[in-house]
């Protein structure tokens, strides 16, 4: 009758299913929105469950300056990885330092930008702000420590969350990320990894933490792409909701109806063995018709 009813439905269906079948189980939705009520669901039958974010870049400022850091290692002069290291380190250790200001100044007195930042972060007289410089002058000072550093940055990075007021961050997860992807990079090219492959490495890997192997998958379509799960459930193939509402206005362009017919097409590809498709008669206490997509592949509605 109702997106609620949908999500209960779903969870009983995949609980029913057993605890051995959870991890090589998704739910796909158009938006994040739908998938929440089943997320809900799911706990409250005891399936363990998680939304799954595909992700390219790191979120939390502790790790963008992690990142930023030994990239500014690497190029010295370039001014957008400062200001993105300077930037997350401001919201690390809770300071407004000025990125611009900063890189003129220490332009004006001959020394590096990372040089001068460290000494005005050690000005700021905050324990955080000074660890962070302190990382960031052990490297400059000798390029063989970085990998002891990291180590050591990666232990207590994530103790910084909280440190400043309203800081939310993803510290745990980057953690998770950073770990796993250079335990891959360490297996493809040994444990002689240079910073430079680090750096390349890390950027070509998405940075999602590692997926429970025992918990559902709950996803966006397009975060499902060139994934596969043995069972899949697509919820709200109904239509406004998929395909979307901004599709079907009287002035969209018949390309992004297109584009929704080819989400639902990798929405029902991600599957190898069961695929159920839901929809539910309300969403949000509006009614809505069954998805045209149902229509188009001859399913009784």
């Amino acid at each position: 009758m109702n997106d609620g009813d949908e999500a209960i439905g779903v969870a009983r269906e995949i609980a029913s299913n057993g605890k051995e079948t959870w991890g090589r189980t998704a739910v796909l939705g158009r938006t994040r929105t739908l998938l929440q009520p089943v997320l809900a669901a799911l706990r409250d039958n005891s399936v363990k469950a998680s939304i799954v974010s595909r992700r390219d870049q790191f979120m939390s400022p502790q790790f963008v300056w992690l990142e930023s850091c030994l990239d500014q290692i690497l190029r010295p002069n370039d001014r957008q990885v400062f200001t993105a290291m300077a930037d997350a380190a401001n919201r690390v250790a809770g300071l407004d330092l000025d990125p611009a200001l900063l890189s003129a100044e220490a332009e004006a007195s001959g020394a590096s930008c990372l040089e001068y930042w460290a000494t005005a972060m050690k000005a700021a007289g905050s324990p955080v702000a000074t660890k962070l410089a302190d990382s960031a002058l052990r490297i400059m000072q000798s390029r063989t420590v970085w990998k002891t550093v990291v180590k050591e940055a990666l232990m207590w990075l994530p103790e910084t969350v909280g440190t400043a007021n309203g800081v939310v961050t993803d510290a745990s997860d980057d953690k998770a990320a950073w770990e796993t992807a250079a335990k891959a990079l360490r297996a493809e090219k040994g444990d002689e990894l240079d910073l430079a492959e680090l750096l390349q490495g890390l950027a070509l890997r998405p940075k999602e933490a590692p997926v429970d192997p025992e918990a559902v998958s709950l996803l966006t379509i397009h975060a499902a792409k060139g994934l596969e799960f043995d069972h899949v459930w697509v919820v709200g193939m109904a239509e406004t909701v998929l395909p979307s509402w901004q599709s079907l206005k009287s002035d969209a362009r018949p390309a992004e109806l297109e584009e929704e017919r080819r989400n639902c097409f990798v929405a029902i590809t991600r599957t190898r063995e069961t695929l159920v498709l839901c929809r539910a008669r309300e969403y949000r206490g509006w009614k809505k018709d069954p998805s045209r997509f149902l229509a188009e592949m001859e399913l009784q509605v």
